[in-house]
């Protein structure tokens, strides 16, 4: 429960990480860092006279795993000790497990790759300027065309790009009122 948030007051959240007896997370393996540096995407991030930023709305959630690891993924449940347990497996990526992140960002990258063609702006930019769900951007000109783009691409996976932000509010003009965010004052 998060009464504070803007979007999800309330969200179910599967911890991979939690200790347990099984140690999933023990054999599990990370996948290697492809994203580049949180480091270099702010620093290019300030470079710009105009930053936009967003995120992606449940990433994890939108990212399916394969048939064969979902087995992997299963939750044991019952509402009181004496009922019967309950099966359930998860199809998609599922937070906290090691190999979360690397999976939710090659399938961006993937997304990227298969849409260039039709999305050279967002390719580059889902590849460049994306630290896991967040978007952190800039650009000199033309922020309305790196938005549309980014969220063109992503909804071909079925990602949702929302909480936009910028300094400048004019780029955010036509934007629904529950798809900003207003965290950003120009000074």
């Amino acid at each position: 429960m998060k009464e504070k948030s803007f979007t999800t007051k309330l969200r179910v959240v599967f911890d991979g990480s939690a200790a347990t007896s099984t140690g999933l997370n023990d054999v599990l393996m990370a996948g290697p860092v492809i994203q580049p540096k949180v480091f270099h995407i702010l620093i290019r991030f300030r470079s710009h006279p105009v930053a936009v930023t967003g995120g992606i709305c449940k990433m994890y959630r939108c990212v399916r795993v394969s048939l064969e690891d979902s087995s992997l993924l299963r939750i044991v449940w019952r509402d009181s000790p004496i009922d019967d347990l309950q099966v359930y497996k998860l199809d998609t990526v599922t937070y906290g497990t090691k190999p979360a992140s690397f999976l939710s960002v090659r399938a961006m990258h993937q997304l990227s790759i298969d849409e260039q063609a039709a999305f050279s702006i967002g390719s580059e930019i889902l590849r460049r300027d994306f630290y896991v769900d967040d978007l952190i951007s800039g650009t000199v000109k033309d922020a309305i065309s790196i938005m549309q783009q980014t969220a063109g691409i992503l909804a071909k996976g079925k990602l949702e790009l929302r909480k936009w932000c910028s300094n400048i509010p004019l780029v955010l003009e036509d934007m629904s009122a529950e798809d900003k965010k207003s965290f950003m004052k120009r000074w």
